[in-house]
């Protein structure tokens, strides 16, 4: 299963993906939304992601961003992350290292 998150900054960044992904055959329920709180370890530790790689991804991250989180097996974990970018989200592949900004991989 692909479990593949974004971030965007505009709530309308991650509609736009969404839009893509289920075209794609990700089922909307598949796919969830959060506001980021002020912290992203609370929130991004649980899902595996290393502490070192939370505090590089908060750097690109602020309060009320909209994080997406894509659990699918639709489409594989590169074809999520790539629309992810497409649409200007910063990519937060589980297991990977952090983008250096919003929309790069």
């Amino acid at each position: 299963m692909a479990a593949v998150g974004g971030v965007f900054h505009r709530r309308d960044d991650a509609q736009l993906a969404v839009d893509a992904l289920t075209l794609a055959g990700v089922e909307p329920g598949e796919i969830r939304f959060e506001i980021l709180p002020r912290s992203l370890v609370d929130v991004l530790g649980p899902l595996g992601i290393p502490a070192e790689a939370v505090w590089e991804y908060e750097r690109n991250i602020n309060p009320g961003d909209v994080l997406m989180l894509v659990n699918s097996e639709a489409l594989p974990a590169v074809s999520i992350a790539d629309e992810i970018a497409r649409r200007g989200g910063l990519v937060l592949e589980f297991g990977w290292a952090p983008a250096s900004e919003p929309g790069v991989r």
